[in-house]
This record gives C-alpha cells, structure tokens and sequence, in this order.
C-alpha cells in the first residue's frame, strides 16, 4: 500500500548474530557486576573506617549516629536509621509517618527473625516513603537501650533486570556491616569500661596522695614537736641532774667521814644508821645517773670511749664488787671462762654498767638458787651470758622487758628495787659497740640474757 510502512523483518537469526548478542549481554551483566563491586568496595571501606573511629570514642553517645553518617555520605543509600523500641534516629532524608511505622514494622520482623532481612514497600509518593530497606539486629551498649535494629533505606525502586544487584548479595554485605557493628560496640564498651576504671584508679591515688601527703605534713610536724619537746627534756634532765648530783655527793662524802669518825671514836651506835644514809645516797645518785644515760641516748649525744683491756680482769673486778649481793640471798655463784687471756676492744665503762646489771638482777630475783656467768668466743665475737634460776618472765613481760621506765613485774620491783632502766640502758650501750642483748626465759625455772659483743668494737656500732 502507497505511503504504508512495511514492518521490519526481525533480525535474521544467525548462529552468528545469536553469539554476538549473547556477549553483548553478558557483557553487559559483568559490567554492572563491577560498577556494583566497586559500589560495595566504597561502603565497606567507609563502613570500616566508621567502625574504627566508633571504637575509639570514649563515650557511646553517638555511636550509631556517626555510622549513620558514613553509611549515607559514602554508599549509595539514600537513608539511614537507628530502631530502639519505639525511638528512631535517622539520617538523610526525612520519613513521614508511614515511612517511621514502616520502619518500626521492619525492626520488629528482623527482631522475630532474629538476622538481617530485606523489607519492600510498594511505590508511592511523597518525600517521606521508602521503597525497600535492609533490617537486622545489632547489639548496642546497655546506655542506649541493648539491642537496637540498624536500617539502610532505599526511596527509590529497584532496577530490574541484570543492572541491579541481587537481593542476596546486597544481604550479604549487610550482614557484614552488622557484624563489624557489633565488634565496634564490643570494643566500644570494652574501651568505656577500662577508661572507667583507670579514672576511678586515678582518683583512688590521687585521694590516697593527698592523704599521704597531709600525713607526711601532720608526721613532719609531729616529728618538729617531739623532737623540740625531747631537746627540752634532755636540757632540763642534764641541768636537774647536775644539780641533784652535786648535794648527793657532798650527802655521800660526809656519811663516809661521818662513819669513819664514829668507827675511829668508838661511837659504833651511829654506823649503821650512817651506812643506811651512804647507801641511800649511792642508790639515788645511781637512778640520777641512769635518768641521765637514757636523756643522752635519746638525744643521740652518748659518746663511746674505745680502749684494749682484759675481759678476765673486768669479770673478776665485777664479781668481786657483787659477791655480798650474789650470796644476800642464799645464791651460788658459778664462772665458765675460757683458758688463756681474753683482749677486748671496747668501752669497758659501758660493758661494766652492762655486766653489773645484768648480774645484779639476777641475784635479786633470785633466792636459795644459782646464778652462773660464761664467757664464749667464735667468728670474731664474744658472749656473755647470765643465767639464773630464778622466777623467770612471761611471753608477754618479756615483750616490755627492754622499754624504758617499764617494769615487767612492778610488784617484784617494789620489794625488790630498780626503776626499770638498767635493761633498756645495757642494751643500748651494747648496740653502740656493734653488739646487742638477748634474752630466753622460761617462768618458774629462770631466765638467761646474753650479750654478744666484736672482739673489736668499732665507733658508731659498726
């Protein structure tokens, strides 16, 4: 027919035409397979990267709403958002009403189904709809309400066809985004936890230094006082003990002259009521004495005075000197010394204040018994020991034995004597020379203290 179009034939179909075509197709399909690849690389590493600064943030607040951010400014999303009951957080465009019950829908199926799903909606209008979205569960801190549901939104239908990715890859890549999601979060809350805790370390030292501090403070002032306070007892202790020292030995000098002259004139009523005041005068002027030596101790001022002499001639001069009181009540003396001549270098003073004490003790708790002294020599160093079978001490009074003032049986010294600073005096000058007092006692069957001395003292106790 004049003017009429004939229709075109269709293509001949030639095995070789049918080949061209078909990889025209398939190159077709590989090449949005790539620009889909390349769509998903770009998302991935947006979503690493999002991942990565979650994991540093020091608080949760924000967690998901930095994500949200990466996901829509670098993947082809159009939307984002954050489900937690019935509160979401959204990115990107704004939903309307049906868009957010939409979502909320889609939150609560991937809850039933417990994994990433695909939700599609059917095309309609208006800024606020969505066409499709990828749901799934992702486990967010306790703060922000536990589990939460992450949706990626599209408003835009899908391609059909071979230009679009199939619906199972694009799950796929979503499921790798919420586990990524939730190892952020787990570091996340890992991360919130030690920095929690290394704050709370910081201020429990923090707290424990300052108090250190102002206990050092109160310690450092504390420490000023006493020793400002011993500097004054100690001044006052040599200023009353000098002045007591000069009338007791005047008393003392004249009950001697006084007792020779009524020995020389017959008037023998008098010695003993003259031997009483003598004796009365030494015994306080020895306490005096004491109260003096234990002043200088604490002052750090007790000087030592080195000589060479022999401990045979010392022990002999101090037994000769204590044998009335050894046998006052009923004791034998007994004496181990070793063979040959013993050299000590030390001060002989303070080791005979030491010995006399320690012996003199020993005969006055002491009765109807023994009291035994020996010498012992090894490793360059020397052992006295007084052993007696007296009344013996305590665990607990041998704790106080060695203080100052202290008297491990106050009943026993009022019959008895002492102040209680003989031992803790003999201990010190011990100590001084390098050496030190020991003490073993069993109750009832005695006690034995032993003082452990360098053949060769050396100044300062070294």
């Amino acid at each position: 027919m004049p003017g009429s179009q004939t229709p075109s034939a269709p293509p001949p179909s030639t095995p070789g035409f049918d080949k061209l075509r078909l990889l025209v197709a398939r190159e077709r399909e590989l090449t949005a397979l790539r620009h889909e690849y390349e769509r998903y690389q770009r998302w991935m590493e947006g979503a690493q990267r999002a991942v990565a600064v979650i994991s540093t943030l020091e608080s949760a607040e924000g967690a998901f709403e930095h994500l949200l951010r990466v996901l829509v400014g670098e993947s082809s999303y159009e939307h984002a958002a954050v489900v937690q009951g019935e509160r979401v957080v959204c990115y990107g465009a704004e939903l309307d009403d049906e868009g957010r019950e939409a979502l909320l829908d889609a939150a609560a199926e991937a809850r039933r189904v417990g994994e990433a799903l695909v939700v599609e909606q059917p095309p309609r209008g208006g800024e606020g709809a969505f066409c499709w979205a990828l749901a799934g569960p992702v486990a967010g801190p306790a703060e922000e309400g536990g589990i939460a549901f992450l949706l990626v939104v599209g408003r835009s239908p899908r391609t059909a066809g071979f230009y679009a990715a199939p619906w199972d890859a694009e799950v796929r890549f979503f499921r790798h985004l919420l586990f990524l999601l939730a190892h952020a979060h787990a570091a996340l809350r890992y991360r919130i936890a030690l920095l929690a805790e290394r704050n709370g370390l910081q201020r429990q030292v923090e707290e424990a230094t300052a108090r250190l501090r102002a206990a050092l403070a109160e310690a450092q002032e504390a420490k000023g006082i006493a020793e400002a306070a011993n500097q004054a007892k100690t001044g006052f202790l040599a200023l009353a003990t000098h002045e007591l020292r000069t009338p007791l030995n005047a008393i003392i000098a004249y009950g001697e002259l006084l007792q020779d002259e009524a020995e020389a004139s017959g008037q023998l009523a008098f010695v003993p009521d003259l031997q009483k005041i003598r004796a009365a005068g030494k015994q306080l002027l020895a306490l005096i004495n004491d109260v003096l030596d234990v002043s200088k101790i604490e002052a750090g001022k007790m000087e030592l005075y080195l000589e060479e002499f022999s401990l045979r001639a010392l022990v002999e001069e101090v037994l000769g000197a204590l044998r009335p009181l050894l046998r006052q009540n009923g004791n034998a003396l007994e004496v181990d010394l070793p063979p040959g001549e013993l050299t000590l270098y030390a001060d002989l003073v303070k080791l005979r204040q030491a010995l006399v004490n320690l012996l003199s003790n020993a005969a006055k708790f002491t009765a109807n018994g023994s009291v035994r002294l020996s010498v012992e020599l090894g490793g360059g160093r020397v052992s006295i020991a007084v052993r007696d079978s007296g009344i013996g001490m305590e665990p607990e009074q041998m704790a106080r034995l060695f203080q100052p003032f202290i008297q491990v049986d106050a009943r026993a010294a009022r019959r008895r004597g002492g102040t209680g600073l003989g031992l803790a005096i003999s201990r010190e000058f011990c100590r001084m020379m390098g050496g030190d007092i020991d003490v073993e006692s069993d109750p009832g069957r005695g006690s034995t203290f032993t003082i452990r001395l360098p053949l060769r003292a050396a100044p300062g106790g070294g």
